[in-house]
């Protein structure tokens, strides 16, 4: 099964892991040097690297409300769940979904 792959827009220090150690599942704003660019650039990048961007940013489910073409989004609002909590969930979507279900839909956590 492929695994989605996450842009964490949000928190740059937190990473998640794969089951597969020579995978690179993850990137940060940070490491695409993405910090300061705006959301439509964010998502620009996603869609070119088909990463599913996880945020807790509403601005993206405005855009996405517009039709702009995205990769996938996950969306979760701050301080609602613990940290815990939310990477329990994100690879539980890497577990259950495929990526070319995520194309230009939203999960929330």
């Amino acid at each position: 099964m492929q695994l989605i792959q996450l842009l964490l827009y949000y928190i740059a220090n937190i990473y998640v892991t794969c089951k597969d150690a020579s995978a690179h599942c993850y990137t940060t704003s940070a490491e695409a040097l993405l910090i300061g660019a705006s959301d439509e650039q964010q998502l620009g990048y996603a869609l070119s690297e088909k990463r599913v961007i996880f945020t807790f940013d509403d601005d993206f489910l405005s855009l996405a409300a517009t039709g702009i073409e995205h990769s996938g989004i996950i969306y979760t609002r701050q301080q609602r769940q613990s940290i815990g909590k939310i990477i329990s969930d994100l690879v539980l979507i890497w577990e259950c979904l495929e990526p070319e279900y995520m194309y230009k839909k939203i999960e929330f956590l």
